[in-house]
Formats: structure tokens, C-alpha cells, sequence
């Protein structure tokens, strides 16, 4: 139990984790607080512990505590101990073996570059990295009207991972006018699943502020039911959302509007499905329900039926998306298990990218 909860869930982790994680600066306060209280009970009850497994709650949804600095060792916890995250420890009962690499039987499916303006008469701007550099408390834009970029780094990214999975494993790519929403949905039970668009979550502060615009809906869905469920304030967004954000009528063929929620995400078919990678800004969030979890995309995708999803806790530089997931796909195909092919592709990442703003955007969730 840890006293000192509202200072890590306000102060600790806005003034502290967050602006070093966001100014690319040496956090020297945030290992102390967040971890060493825990720490010192793990080293009393197991003093050779090496591998823990935790279920997060809170803030702790939000940190990546395998960044965190111990400014005694000079190390990252990572470092120092071998870290698994899983929705809840029960899990660990039931799970199966871990097996070596995927299924060599695995059916990948590749989502990206989705052409955002499709149905909408007005052309996009040029791209931007999944990077933003909008601040991380302001109003997402598109939801007051903004234009949704395209990424074209995100094109790079799915076609590498095909030409690295050709031959050992089978590939389906969609990306542009392909990148859709319905065709998300209509996958039963796809071995890997690869995500690579824009994402987002509305804060709670989002949503007062739209109402103070008197905005009465958002993509069709009152702003009522953004407040009263906090499974649509998370999602992903795919060809022809833009049109679907400023109220545009789409054609009477296209049955879905390139936006998917958390709460759509939860009736996907994925039972079967042994990976799930969502390579977009702010995967990992959603609203923080003490004693339940996190409400997101994250939820979603486990409830779903995912045994293990791979999200972002904050804005990704999409370069280094793009190499980490080459890392990543790289060590799955050398029958490296899921758990391990990730931290080789953080330890690579590190090599070229120091900072944890960096290596540390990406968690992994055990089902």
C-alpha cells in the first residue's frame, strides 16, 4: 500500500515522469517513488528475485516502469530486473507454455497509411510523424473540425515488415483506399494483427471542452455517450474518418465510419489471435477506473480474445517506430518468444535512440 497516492497520481507523474519523459531529460526523482517502496518489499519477502510479473492499476497504467532511473545503480529498472506485464495475475494460472516465436501456421495482417480524406472533398495536408508535437493536454483537432494527416511513414513500416516476413510467414496488406474499418472487422481470428495509423483519447478535460463549444456530437455519436461510456473516448482512425469527423455524408455502400473504438474493438473475433501491435500514438490510455483497470484500447483488445498486445503510452517518433518494429519482427522470425522478441527490439532501439522518450514508448500486455 503506498501513502503517498495522490502526489504519484498528480504532481509525481505530471511534473515528473511525464516532463522528463517529454523533454528527453534524466529523471532523478521518479525510480524513488514510483518503485523503491515496492522494491524494498521484494528484496524483504525475496531477496534473489530476478523476473516479476505485475498487474498495473492507476498510474501506473501511464509510466513504463522499466524507464525508470535509479539514480544509486546508475541503471533502468529494466536493466535490473526482468519485467512482464499482464492484465491480471490470475492469468498466470491458465496460461499456456510460452511458445518460440509465432505459430509458423500464422496468418499476419498488415493495416497502414490510410487515406484519411477519402469521401471528403477537401484534400489533406501534408504528413506529419506519429510524433505530434501538440501538446499532451490540448484538444486533439480533429475533433474541432482539424484535418487528419496522412503518415506516410506508417506505408514504410507495413511494407518492411512484408518483405521481412516473405517466405517465412503469410502476409495480407492493406493500406490506402484498402486501410478500412470494414475490413478490420471482417478478420476471424487473425494470428497477428498490425495497426499501424493515427490514435487517440479523449481526456475527461477534452470533453468539458467540447462541451463548452456546444459541441452536441462527435462523428455521429452525441457527446453524451463519450461521457457516460469511456470506451469511445479510445480509438483508432482508417480510410474515410476524416469525412466522418467534419459530418460529411459518405457513400451509401460504406457501412462504417474509419473510426474504431475501443467499444467496437471488443466484439473483433480475435480468440485465436496471438498478437495484436498498435503502432499509434496513446494506444496504452485510456480512463483510469481505480481497481479496474485502464478503459481502452488495451482492454479492448485483450477482452477480445488478444493473448498480447503491443501499444504506445505516449506520442511515438515515427522513425523510430519504424526500426523498432523491424527489431521486433526481426527476433519473432528467429523464434525469439513474443515477451523477448520486444525487449531485444527496445535494447537495439536504446543503442540508437538513448532516451526512454524514445525506447520506452512501447509496453507489452500479457493476457
Amino acid at each position: 500500500f503506498l501513502k503517498n497516492g495522490n502526489l504519484l497520481e498528480a504532481k509525481g507523474y505530471q511534473n515528473y515522469y511525464e516532463a522528463n519523459i517529454r523533454q528527453k531529460t534524466k529523471d532523478q526523482h521518479s525510480y524513488q517513488r514510483f518503485w523503491q517502496p515496492i522494491q524494498a518489499h521484494l528484496k524483504k519477502l525475496y531477496p534473489q528475485v530476478k523476473k516479476i510479473y505485475l498487474s498495473l492499476d492507476g498510474v501506473y497504467h501511464l509510466i513504463n516502469l522499466e524507464t525508470l532511473w535509479n539514480p544509486k545503480s546508475g541503471k533502468y529498472l529494466g536493466d535490473e530486473l526482468a519485467i512482464e506485464i499482464v492484465s491480471n495475475t490470475k492469468d498466470l494460472l491458465y496460461r499456456e507454455k510460452t511458445q518460440n516465436g509465432l505459430d509458423t501456421t500464422s496468418q499476419v495482417y498488415l493495416f497502414g497509411f490510410p487515406q484519411y480524406d477519402q469521401f471528403n472533398p477537401q484534400p489533406n495536408s501534408k504528413g506529419m510523424t506519429r510524433g505530434s508535437t501538440q501538446k499532451p493536454r490540448e484538444l486533439p483537432k480533429i475533433f474541432t473540425g482539424g484535418q487528419i494527416k496522412p503518415l506516410p511513414g506508417t506505408r514504410k513500416e507495413i511494407n518492411n515488415i512484408q518483405t521481412l516476413l516473405t517466405g517465412k510467414l503469410t502476409s495480407t496488406l492493406y493500406q490506402g483506399k484498402t486501410a478500412t474499418e470494414e475490413n478490420i472487422k471482417a478478420l476471424k481470428n487473425p494470428g497477428v494483427l498490425h495497426l499501424a495509423t493515427h490514435g487517440y483519447f479523449l481526456k475527461s478535460n477534452h470533453l468539458d471542452a467540447l462541451k463548452k463549444m456546444h459541441r452536441l456530437q462527435i462523428a455521429g455519436t452525441e457527446l453524451k455517450h463519450y461521457l457516460e461510456n469511456p470506451l469511445l473516448r479510445s480509438g483508432l482512425v482508417f480510410t474515410g474518418a476524416q469525412a466522418s469527423f467534419k459530418g460529411e455524408k459518405q457513400p451509401n455502400d460504406v457501412q462504417e465510419n474509419g473510426i474504431l473504438t475501443a467499444q467496437e474493438v471488443i466484439n473483433l473475433d480475435l480468440d485465436s489471435t496471438q498478437l495484436v501491435v498498435l503502432s499509434a500514438c496513446e494506444t496504452g490510455r485510456g480512463k483510469i477506473q481505480n481497481g479496474e483497470g485502464v478503459y481502452g484500447l488495451q482492454r479492448a483488445f485483450l477482452s477480445a480474445g488478444a493473448k498480447n498486445v503491443l501499444m504506445s503510452l505516449w506520442a511515438v517518433d515515427d522513425q523510430a517506430t519504424q526500426y523498432f518494429m523491424q527489431y521486433f519482427y526481426t527476433a519473432l522470425l528467429q523464434r525469439q518468444s513474443i515477451h523477448k522478441a520486444y525487449r531485444i527490439a527496445q535494447k537495439r532501439l536504446r543503442q540508437d535512440y538513448p532516451s526512454p522518450y524514445y525506447w520506452g514508448a512501447f509496453v507489452l500486455v500479457r493476457r
